[in-house]
C-alpha cells in the first residue's frame, strides 16, 4: 500500500516499489494530519507528461476496484478537497505534488504484458485445425480430379471397344471359342451374349 501524509497543504509520500502494468491491484492510504481538511470531498490527483487520472478517496483510501493502474514512469500526485453548497463551491484545499516512481513490471518486452497461456494455446489449436482443413480440401479436390480422370479414362475405352460391349449390362462381351451347339446350350444356359451375337452369328 502506498501511503502519503497531508499536514495542511504538505504531501508527502512512502511507498514500496511500485511496479507498472498491474490491474485493480494499487492500493493507497491518505493520513491527514490536521483538521483543516474535514468535511472535505478528497480527490487524489496523478500526472505523468500527457497521462492524467483522478480518483475520489473512500473512507481516505484508494481500493483496489478504483483502478490505480499506473504505467512505468516518474508520476507526480497531489490531493484536493471541496465543499459545495446548493452546487456553490464554498471551500477548496490543495497540496503541492508528491513524486512516485513506477518501475517497468519486467512481465514482457517494452512493458507488454504476456499472452494468457490459455488462449494462446487455444490458438496453436485453431492454427492447427485449420491447416487440417486445408489438407482435407486439397485431398478432396486432388480425389475429385482423379474420379473426373478415371471417368473419363473409362470412357475412352468404352468407346474404343464399343463393338466388343454387352448393350444390355455394360459388361465386356466374352469370345466364344467353341462349336455352334456348344454356344447354343451355353446361351441358353445363361443370358450372356458373345461376339458372335454382335457379329449376327449366333442366337439369342
Amino acid at each position: 500500500m502506498i501511503a502519503f501524509f497531508i499536514r495542511g497543504q504538505t504531501l508527502t509520500v512512502s511507498s514500496p516499489t511500485v511496479a507498472a502494468e498491474s490491474v485493480n491491484f494499487l492500493t493507497a492510504k491518505f493520513t491527514f494530519q490536521t483538521s483543516d481538511w474535514d468535511g472535505l470531498e478528497k480527490v487524489a490527483h496523478f500526472r505523468c507528461g500527457e497521462l492524467y487520472a483522478e480518483i475520489g478517496l473512500t473512507d481516505d483510501e484508494i481500493r483496489p476496484e478504483d483502478g490505480l493502474n499506473l504505467t512505468a514512469g516518474e508520476w507526480t500526485v497531489s490531493v484536493t478537497g471541496h465543499r459545495t453548497e446548493g452546487g456553490e463551491l464554498i471551500r477548496r484545499a490543495t497540496t503541492n505534488t508528491a513524486a512516485l516512481t513506477v518501475v517497468p513490471s519486467g512481465i514482457g518486452e517494452d512493458g507488454e504484458p504476456l499472452p494468457n497461456l490459455a488462449s494462446y494455446g487455444e490458438e496453436i489449436l485453431a492454427e492447427v485445425e485449420n491447416i487440417h482443413a486445408e489438407v482435407d480440401e486439397q485431398l478432396a479436390d486432388q480425389n475429385e480430379a482423379v474420379e473426373t480422370r478415371l471417368e473419363q479414362n473409362e470412357e475412352a475405352v468404352a468407346a474404343m471397344l464399343g463393338k466388343v460391349k454387352n448393350e444390355r449390362d455394360g459388361s465386356f462381351v466374352k469370345f466364344w471359342a467353341g462349336t455352334e451347339a456348344q454356344y447354343a446350350a451355353a446361351t441358353k444356359a445363361a443370358d450372356t451374349i458373345y461376339l458372335v451375337d454382335l457379329l449376327g452369328g449366333g442366337e439369342t
